[in-house]
């Protein structure tokens, strides 16, 4: 079943990317390469659809995660998980206004990003 989820990473952070990247293919989810920045993440989402954006919040380049997630849902129905080290109230009201999100902070389980996954997964059967 987790064939039909298609997740993409956008985090600048390399060894983060590739652990993430590393731990959910070995779940046999279909994983893109990861995304360092939000003017890429958006080109790749238009090409790849993806199911599921595991997005940082700080991003290298001009766009930040959640301006690129505004960007992304004009065109692409993914849930975003957002990834954060910071626990501000202000970015958690613009999360907010982002359709089908979550929120989670930096050090992050990968536990919890899989039981997300497993929502979108019962979603989409």
């Amino acid at each position: 079943m987790t064939q039909q989820i298609k997740i993409m990473i956008v985090e600048d952070e390399a060894i983060t990317a590739m652990y993430l990247n590393m731990r959910l293919k070995k779940l046999h989810y279909e994983v893109l390469k990861p995304i360092g920045s939000g003017e890429n993440a958006i080109q790749i989402a238009k090409k790849e659809r993806p199911n599921v954006i595991l997005m940082d919040i700080s991003l290298a380049g001009k766009l930040d995660g959640i301006q690129a997630a505004r960007e992304i849902q004009s065109f692409c129905d993914a849930h975003f998980i957002f990834m954060s080290g910071y626990q501000d109230e202000d970015m958690r009201d613009q999360i907010r206004l982002i359709k089908s999100s979550s929120y989670l902070i930096k050090p992050i389980a990968i536990k919890d990003i899989i039981k997300i996954i497993e929502r979108q997964v019962k979603e989409l059967s």
